[in-house]
């Protein structure tokens, strides 16, 4: 069994992992950002996605996400507006895991039938404000 699958079976067990972030890191050296964490031992790359309309900066897209070499799973955050318009691109950008705002969706539903049932396995989540009313 790879790492990655078992990391994806642990993470569907719901054990808690950490996931890191580059894009704080030197976007000029990726390579480097992505051997330090592959040398450090973390297993799960974290990628804020944030379209500048849901949340006010604007990061990276799925072209991004395709030029990323590593062994590393890749975990999507996506904090855009309508994010089911955009799942099929970050999917076929190589995202294992996709995770999207509850407050920008207009289907949750549909977005998450997007990601379990794309042509392979893609783990799906969905984030809420702290703000947001569980009822």
């Amino acid at each position: 069994m790879s790492a990655k699958t078992d990391l994806i079976r642990r993470l569907k067990r719901g054990r808690p992992q950490l996931s890191v972030g580059t894009l704080t890191g030197s976007m000029m050296n990726q390579a480097r950002e992505l051997n330090l964490l592959e040398e450090s031992g973390v297993e799960l790359l974290h990628l804020d996605v944030m379209d500048g309309v849901a949340w006010p900066k604007i990061t990276v897209g799925p072209g991004f996400l395709a030029g990323l070499e590593t062994t590393l799973v890749k975990d999507v955050h996506l904090l855009v507006a309508r994010p089911e318009n955009h799942i099929d691109g970050f999917v076929a950008a190589g995202a294992d895991v996709i995770c999207f705002a509850l407050e920008h969706s207009d289907d949750v539903g549909g977005a998450l039938s997007k990601i379990t049932n794309s042509d392979r396995e893609v783990l799906c989540g969905v984030s809420i404000y702290p703000t947001t009313p569980l009822d």
